[in-house]
């Protein structure tokens, strides 16, 4: 069981994460972050593949507190 304020405290920690994603290496990009591999065809390939791997895991878990709002990803993106 969660409280009330444990929800809170990972909605603002999934927050926090999700925000500084957009600058991180990830290997699925090629050790690239997300704002340097939307630059190149590949890049963007590559991270639309990451988006809907994570996507696909949304389903595999639906109350997954630190799950990312791909719409906000996509949008803060350009994709």
């Amino acid at each position: 069981m969660s409280s009330p304020e444990l929800e809170t405290q990972l909605e603002a920690m999934s927050k926090s994460y999700w925000s500084a994603w957009f600058d991180k290496s990830i290997p699925m990009l090629d050790n690239q972050t997300p704002r340097e591999a939307v630059k190149t065809k590949e890049g963007r390939e590559r991270l639309e593949a990451l988006l809907l791997y994570y996507e696909n895991r949304q389903e595999d878990m639906p109350k997954n507190l630190m799950r990312p709002n791909l719409n906000e990803l996509r949008k803060t993106l350009g994709l």
